[in-house]
């Protein structure tokens, strides 16, 4: 690496460092989870609500290990193993 590039890594460490213990997190480490546990509620609040197409209701499912499944019901009645093809 070249000098300056190793000047800007220090500077952005220190900085993260900096806004870490401003925000009370005893490390950058913390604040990298908190911040990505934020995100996650957000994304879970787009992608795991029920979505209307058509007379279908679709969302994606994450259980426990993190595996994703994709969830289609019809008319909110009746689970589908997958989204039939439009005739």
């Amino acid at each position: 690496m070249h000098k300056e590039e190793l000047v800007k890594l220090k500077l952005l460490k220190v900085s993260l460092e900096n806004l870490s213990r401003n925000m009370g997190y005893s490390d950058v480490t913390r604040l990298t989870w908190a911040m990505e546990s934020e995100m996650m509620a957000e994304m879970k609040k787009i992608f795991l609500s029920l979505r209307k197409i058509q007379d279908y209701s679709v969302c994606i499912e994450i259980d426990d290990l993190g595996q994703s499944s994709i969830k289609y019901e019809k008319k909110m009645e009746k689970v589908l193993k997958s989204l039939p093809t439009k005739n």
